[in-house]
């Protein structure tokens, strides 16, 4: 039950963002924060300290603590048969603890975004590699690179 108030939690937080490049852009704002404190009550860490939910930035190593939660949006066009895939370089640091696709405002066309959200576990660093398919090839047509340090 946990799980699926969660996932209807992040639901209704990323129906109230629209995702241009690399930047957000808020449609309703006074959501925002009851959304956002949910989410975080249902990803409480184990000691009691407030955690905090990081967007994912590819130019720079991202500093995290502990039980934070880390997110990434990446555009997508399931319907013409791509797809994400992600690699965690350190397993035992950070775990996926949602992904979802969202479609996009011309639903015909396919294109949507994918959400990633992921926890951190343990101290150390690591690298999450994203690669962009087109099924039924072998080689990426994107490929990336975030780096993680969790304190």
């Amino acid at each position: 039950m946990k799980f699926i108030t969660s996932l209807a939690l992040l639901m209704s937080l990323f129906m109230n963002f629209s995702f241009n490049s690399n930047e957000f852009i808020v449609k309703n704002t006074s959501k925002i924060p009851k959304i956002m404190d949910s989410i975080k009550n249902m990803f409480k860490p184990e000691n009691n300290e407030k955690n905090s939910i990081i967007v994912l930035d590819e130019n720079k190593t991202n500093k995290i603590k502990i039980d934070d939660l880390i997110i990434t949006t990446l555009k997508t066009d399931s319907t013409s048969g791509f797809f994400w895939q992600y690699e965690i370089s350190e397993p035992s640091l950070i775990d996926i603890v949602f992904e979802n696709y969202s479609p996009g405002k011309d639903i015909k066309s396919g294109s949507g975004k994918k959400t990633f959200i992921f926890k951190s576990l343990g101290k150390g660093k690591c690298d999450v590699k994203f690669k962009y398919y087109k099924q039924g090839e072998s080689s990426p047509i994107e490929n990336i690179i975030y780096k993680i340090s969790v304190k």
